[in-house]
């Protein structure tokens, strides 16, 4: 163990790091820690038992912020003294219409707005409402009526 500066014993890295790989990153010992402050290293040693690191204390309110290293190869290097969350959080998928159905709402809108011109309608907002009440009318799902709207907003762009 060597001393940090502030005066808190650290401890080294194991000889047998191999050992550990194989049990996964949980398992991996701490590297030489360095507590930003006596406090931040109290709060390390006052974790209650099943919080992982400093920065997992918010989870359960959801104002964690996630610990990208934790769960790689070799894991976080901070360990408990991560200000990170090193608890799971997923992500939100997010959701894209096919290309199919991409291409079918670039059509539509090209055909609606050619359609509105010839009616004599060239103003954004009058051909977006009677775009979106047709969709409406329609009963078009909730993703492709998005598609529509975003391709529409952007024709108009150009």
């Amino acid at each position: 163990p060597t001393a940090h500066p502030e005066g808190e014993r650290l401890s080294k890295v194991s000889d047998s790091d191999e050992d550990h790989l194989e049990a996964g990153p949980q398992s991996l010992p701490t590297t030489s820690v360095r507590y930003r402050t006596a406090q931040h290293a109290e709060q390390v040693r006052q974790l209650p038992e099943g919080i992982p690191s400093v920065g997992s204390a918010d989870h359960e309110s959801e104002t964690c912020r996630p610990c990208f290293f934790v769960f790689t190869r070799l894991g976080c290097m901070y360990g408990a003294a991560c200000e990170y969350c090193h608890r799971e959080h997923h992500r939100p998928k997010r959701e894209r219409a096919s290309k199919q159905q991409r291409k079918f709402c670039r059509t539509l809108v090209r055909n609606w707005i050619q359609e509105q011109s010839e009616l004599g309608i060239h103003s954004q907002e009058e051909v977006m409402e009677s775009f979106t009440k047709h969709l409406q009318d329609r009963q078009v799902d909730r993703l492709m009526t998005k598609c529509a709207c975003q391709m529409m907003r952007a024709a108009f762009r150009q």
